[in-house]
């Protein structure tokens, strides 16, 4: 029987993917006919949008798979300031509240069949005095998607993460190289990044996103192209949307 799921997305660091990542699996999730959604529960940076501040992340994955829910339901808590989400909150005068941040979570968890949870920077971003984005990951009993860069570097900002996420006992579904641009000169790392990292921790590699340069209505489409060419999907998706179900249309 079909089950109530959720995948939290994180990140190495800020500005490596997560958002774009978090829209691939939603828009490949979405023309398979699953019920799926995004939330963003913290986001920093906000610009305003049909005159309310909003997640530059939520309206992008909004605009891009044509989401008609509006934009300030996919946050609990959008601050202004381009900060780590303590910093930002204490420029505003605002105590986040992990409890009401959960409870944010949990809430949305239970309106779809998927829930993607996207992320703030890197896991050990400031949420609110004493407290991480590991913390907030680790109350959650979610299993959690790490996304990377794909050059030079990456092993260790992978390692050091999926390493951190294992210590607190938090199941890590994988891993996914994100490309931040245009294609430069070739990285001779990229050869051999995914499969080092593998055989020191274990965790699996589900492929590596290249960079997509479609726009408007042809973007959904794109984005999800992306995922069926790109990424090997169905051993989590049809662990956390199945019992013995397996979906074929995720596998490259």
């Amino acid at each position: 029987m079909p089950k109530t799921s959720g995948l939290f997305i994180t990140g190495t660091d800020t500005n490596v993917g997560k958002t774009f990542v978090s829209a691939v699996l939603l828009a490949a999730l979405l023309e398979s006919g699953i019920n799926a959604s995004y939330i963003k529960p913290i986001a920093t940076g906000a610009v305003e949008y049909l005159g309310r501040r909003a997640s530059p992340d939520a309206i992008f994955v909004k605009e891009s798979l044509g989401f008609s829910n509006p934009v300030k339901s996919m946050t609990h808590l959008c601050l202004t300031e381009p900060l780590a989400p303590l910093a930002a909150a204490s420029s505003e005068g605002v105590t986040i509240s992990l409890r009401r941040v959960k409870a944010f979570i949990r809430s949305t968890l239970k309106k779809s069949r998927f829930t993607i949870i996207e992320g703030i920077g890197g896991i050990m971003v400031p949420i609110t005095s004493g407290t991480t984005l590991l913390d907030l990951m680790a109350s959650l009993s979610l299993p959690v998607l790490v996304v990377a860069r794909p050059g030079l570097g990456t092993v260790n900002h992978t390692l050091l993460t999926i390493k951190a996420l294992m210590d607190r006992r938090i199941e890590v579904a994988g891993f996914i190289f994100c490309a931040s641009g245009p294609e430069g000169p070739f990285d001779t790392s990229i050869l051999t990044n995914a499969e080092m990292i593998t055989s020191f921790c274990k965790t699996p590699f589900l492929g590596s996103l290249p960079w997509i340069t479609a726009s408007g209505h042809l973007l959904r489409k794109a984005l999800a192209e992306a995922a069926r060419l790109n990424l090997s999907l169905t051993p989590i998706l049809s662990r956390f949307l199945y019992e013995n179900h397996p979906i074929p249309a995720f596998s490259k």
